[in-house]
């Protein structure tokens, strides 16, 4: 069990480290001078983001999400598979689900 909280706590923290990445390669409002090459660089960023969801265990990609900001959790379950989506979601304490599920039907 320890080895297992171990693991899962090294992989919240480099799912951390490459959301700070992620969110240090965002485009300001009113800079809109981002090369071909940085936006290409930031695509990648957030397809390796959501493909490290895509392999976790729902349980844990859960727990982690519903601890996330809320903007940045949706951001990553609107491009989730479906199937790999209701796993996560089914795993959620109902309250979260049904907020995140609200607002997914509604963008």
């Amino acid at each position: 069990m320890q080895s297992e909280l171990e693991k899962k706590d090294q992989e919240i923290a480099t799912l951390q480290e490459e959301k700070e990445n992620f969110e240090n390669t965002q485009v300001e409002p009113g800079n809109e001078n981002v090369n071909a090459n940085d936006q290409n660089e930031t695509d990648t960023q957030w397809n390796e983001v959501i493909k490290t969801y895509e392999k976790m265990k729902p349980q844990s990609a859960a727990n982690i999400l519903a601890q996330m900001d809320e903007t940045t959790a949706l951001n990553i379950m609107t491009d989730l598979k479906e199937d790999t989506l209701a796993r996560i979601l089914e795993k959620m304490p109902v309250e979260k689900a049904a907020n995140f599920t609200a607002k997914l039907a509604n963008q």
